[in-house]
């Protein structure tokens, strides 16, 4: 079968398409990130975020934007698309995921937190949290995360090393039962990978 012509140029990727939907009607309109979000009510920097693709922002925030740039339901369908992607890394750590994923082998040094091959739930989730995320994003974080270690499995699992340094192992979660079960795992890896 014939690969599918690219009528537009933008990403196929629904994250970075609603990103680039958001700067495209805005720069189309001429307004300004500021002047938008004193239209809408909302604070600037998250039309900001958003049109990076650092985060999807609330429905009713696309809403209101479909309510503004006349584009009844659109975004709101790409917001709904790009929010279901369970898949999706966020952007930015998507070419160093693929990398990941094809390694023959794994090196890796860790200064403050440990690497997200090694992370249980627990600790993901408060790591993300403590970098911006929250609720449904949050959770879908999470999951991605989790299923990166799947590559440490199986008999053709690549070699992985960590070095990692004793702050990463002196700063506990805020959940003493959490920290337990990632110090627990971690011990389980060391014993069976490294």
């Amino acid at each position: 079968m014939p690969q599918r012509r690219v009528v537009t140029g933008r990403s196929q990727e629904p994250r970075q398409r609603f990103a680039e939907e958001l700067r495209t009607l805005r720069a189309g309109s001429g307004t300004s990130l500021r002047a938008l979000g004193e239209r809408l009510g909302w604070d600037w920097s998250l039309f900001g975020k958003m049109e990076k693709g650092e985060t999807l922002g609330s429905p009713e925030v696309v809403q209101a934007l479909d309510t503004h740039y006349g584009t009844p339901g659109l975004l709101l369908a790409l917001w709904e698309l790009a929010a279901g992607d369970h898949t999706q890394f966020r952007e930015r750590y998507r070419r160093y995921m693929a990398l990941e994923a094809e390694a023959v082998s794994l090196w890796h040094f860790a200064v403050s937190v440990l690497p997200g091959l090694l992370q249980t739930p627990g600790y993901a989730r408060e790591v993300l949290a403590a970098g911006g995320l929250r609720g449904k994003e949050l959770e879908q974080q999470v999951e991605a995360r989790m299923g990166r270690r799947e590559l440490l499995e199986g008999e053709d699992a690549p070699p992985f090393r960590t070095i990692l340094s004793e702050a990463v192992l002196r700063t506990p979660l805020r959940d003493a039962g959490e920290w337990r079960g990632q110090l627990e795992y971690l011990a389980v890896m060391a014993s069976g990978r490294m």
